[in-house]
């Protein structure tokens, strides 16, 4: 249940951010597609955090999620700046360029995610 989960989140995230150009004609329909990408959001996170810290051993479980929390904030750091410089580019290509990221992460999921693996990392 873990990978579709991942899977769903990053297409909706794609979904959303490829749509969200057409929300200039109406704030609801920019929210309401926003919303979309958040739901992603909130879809992909739970998984992630289980598949991360399920991947070591008790003894290193905590320096891993340590890891995993810096460089999630360092992104949530990051980003506004980012974006920021993108949006004075184009808003419509910022979108569709932070939309093709997620799907590319969609493919990534597809292909490397292994949850059972990854949930006992001691079977090969």
């Amino acid at each position: 249940m873990l990978k579709p989960a991942v899977i769903a989140g990053l297409i909706a995230i794609a979904a959303g951010l490829t749509l969200l150009p057409l929300g200039d004609t109406s704030v609801f329909l920019f929210v309401a597609l926003a919303s979309v990408s958040a739901f992603g959001v909130g879809i992909i996170l739970p998984p992630l955090n289980t598949l991360i810290t399920s991947t070591t051993g008790p003894e290193e479980r905590g320096l891993i999620t340590c890891i995993y929390g810096t460089v999630r904030f360092f992104g949530v750091a990051a980003g506004p700046p980012v974006f920021g410089l993108a949006e004075k580019l184009n808003m419509t290509t910022m979108f569709w360029t932070a939309a093709a990221i997620a799907a590319g992460g969609a493919v990534i999921a597809c292909l490397w995610i292994d949850a059972d693996k990854m949930k006992n990392p001691s079977r090969t």
